[in-house]
């Protein structure tokens, strides 16, 4: 079965009703209704912190690159303080701020100018216009160090941004999938509070006020235990004949074989 989705037309159609009780939305409100969802989708996306934006992204470094990579055009933020190389052994380009990257000369510390990257720090890519992020229309880029001396393949865990659709002209434009389809109504009760509550009378505010609360929690919640079964949380660490153990891992009857070394 495929996931649910729903569309911008959806919300149009419903917040014009709330709001103008028509419909469907007028045209001189519409630019206005579409970045007023569009900022409700965003602000339950970051708030509730869910789940479904975090993202695996893959990177790879080469000499021909050089020191600047492009980051994916949704890239929020990064979930780890670290890159994981694919190929073995997967050891990791660990992150370090700015100010430290810059503090002093990297080469005097780490002795080298080119080799396989070991740190990398975050920039906006307005500090270097060359080829490397061409391809991207994102707003950030990392630089490691040292500049690598051959191509090398990594992967990474993002937040994402959601999918922008303030460009949508005639309502068919999907809303983000990674969004739940089971709680678009709280992108709608978050516009109205927001940005549309002095087109409705007081008491409708409050009663949008309380329903977005409401869809706050119910999204907290789900996004808080994405298995059903609660029994996981007391089978992620557990005890055998005194031994630790954890899922994954084989249990013989005498001794546990660790699920890195399954042979």
């Amino acid at each position: 079965m495929a996931v649910e989705s729903f569309t911008v037309g959806d919300l149009l159609n419903r917040l014009a009703f709330w709001v103008e009780g028509a419909n469907s939305a007028d045209a001189v409100l519409r630019p206005n209704y579409l970045a007023g969802l569009q900022s409700a989708l965003v602000d339950l996306v970051y708030e509730c912190d869910l789940h479904t934006f975090q993202t695996r992204g893959t990177i790879t470094f080469s000499a021909a690159g050089g020191e600047y990579t492009a980051l994916p055009d949704d890239f929020d933020h990064f979930l780890n303080p670290y890159i994981v190389y694919t190929a073995n052994p997967q050891d990791r380009v660990h992150y370090v701020t700015p100010e430290e990257f810059d503090r002093k000369s990297l080469e005097e510390v780490y002795g080298t100018t080119t080799g396989k990257p070991r740190l990398f720090t975050l920039r906006g890519t307005n500090i270097h216009a060359g080829a490397t992020h061409a391809s991207s229309s994102g707003s950030q880029q990392i630089i490691v160090h040292p500049t690598p001396d051959a191509t090398y393949a990594a992967r990474y865990w993002y937040y994402a941004r959601p999918s922008n659709f303030e460009s949508d002209t005639d309502g068919t434009t999907i809303v983000d999938k990674r969004f739940p389809e089971q709680f678009k109504y709280a992108i709608l009760h978050s516009a109205l509070v927001e940005f549309f509550d002095r087109m409705i009378d007081r008491q409708e505010v409050q009663v949008h006020e309380k329903k977005l609360m409401d869809w706050k929690r119910k999204i907290r919640l789900w996004n808080s235990n994405p298995v059903a079964s609660m029994s996981h949380r007391r089978e992620r660490v557990g005890m055998v004949n005194g031994r630790l153990y954890r899922p994954g891992d084989r249990w013989n009857g005498s001794s546990t074989t660790p699920w890195q070394n399954p042979s």
